[in-house]
């Protein structure tokens, strides 16, 4: 048995939602994702089990499958992202483990959860069942309904900080197999509507922030949950832009973007710029002015630097 930390009993004020950080600002897609991957690696690996809603007497758990407290001995370790999905090594993380009890443990397995339409298991909490896809029955599992949320940003969480590629055909259903978008159609689909559906809770907070004491790190879906509709809910491909940031150039706009901010990491702040040849007097462009078509953007800096890029505006 692994050792056990358990999340007491803690009174929260309300939940607020944390801002977007300013460092994914002008990201999307697979930049944004390898940037979020990049800023909450674990510190450190913790061979240990966070309940998911707290205890209050040592060696006593919460069991989401059953809604009761029981025993630590009484209750088997097991994986939201099951490791018989993979063939590479299974990197242990807090975030993605979970106490259940033997029979849910049997029960549940290596399924994907999603909806059941056929059931063989129902205690009034969860559920375990076929389903017809293509014409197939497969396996999966219905979680609990106020778990169903913290279970979805542990999908993401997971598929955006270890990026699982080595996948087995049991873990198809729900995971591509690529960095990004990691998740399949229907994981998106399943995963964005518990997401959507459960919001993040206090209790949820609570348990991030002593895996984090922990490990080292935030589940950044968690701390953000608007990261996940950028990556693969209906903002999926936008641009993330924070409002009062300017958003550093990139190659292609659409002509119904509000502007184009001047501005670079690998450009000096005091460049001077022209756009098709006509010196620019603003700190931005507007897309709609310049109209459809590839334009020439040139700039020029006291210190010498200077360069020039192309930048594409589409109707849509």
């Amino acid at each position: 048995m692994k050792n056990i930390l358990i999340i007491p009993a803690i009174i929260l004020p309300l939940c607020v939602r944390a801002e977007i950080p300013s460092k994914f600002n002008g990201l999307s897609g697979a930049t944004l994702r390898a940037a979020i991957s990049a800023e909450y690696q674990p510190a450190v690996t913790v061979e240990k089990i966070v309940d998911m809603r707290g205890g209050t007497d040592v060696g006593r758990y919460y069991d989401i499958f059953s809604g009761t407290v029981a025993d630590v001995s009484e209750l088997r370790a097991s994986d939201i992202v099951p490791s018989e999905w993979f063939y590479s090594v299974y990197p242990s993380d807090c975030y993605n483990t979970l106490l259940m009890s033997e029979e849910a443990y049997d029960t549940r397995r290596d399924l994907p959860l999603g909806v059941v339409e056929s059931v063989t298991y129902d205690n009034g909490i969860w559920r375990a069942g076929t389903t017809s896809v293509s014409g197939i029955p497969v396996g999966f599992y219905r979680p609990p309904a106020e778990f169903r949320g913290d279970m979805a940003r542990v999908f993401f969480y997971y598929v955006t900080i270890y990026s699982p590629e080595a996948l087995n055909p049991r873990g198809y259903m729900m995971l591509d197999a690529t960095a990004y978008p990691a998740l399949t159609p229907y994981a998106r689909e399943v995963l964005m509507e518990y997401h959507k559906a459960d919001p993040v809770s206090d209790d949820e907070i609570a348990r991030m922030k002593v895996i984090a004491a922990a490990q080292g790190n935030i589940n950044p879906f968690v701390e953000y949950p608007e990261l996940a509709d950028y990556l693969w809910g209906e903002k999926a491909g936008e641009t993330v832009v924070i409002p009062g940031q300017p958003v550093p150039l990139r190659g292609e706009y659409l002509l119904t973007d509000e502007r184009i901010d001047l501005v670079s990491d690998y450009v000096p702040s005091d460049a001077e710029w022209t756009v098709d040849g006509r010196r620019v007097t603003e700190a931005y462009l507007v897309p709609s002015k310049l109209g459809v078509g590839n334009h020439q953007l040139r700039y020029s800096s006291r210190s010498g630097a200077a360069g020039m890029l192309t930048i594409k505006i589409s109707e849509k």
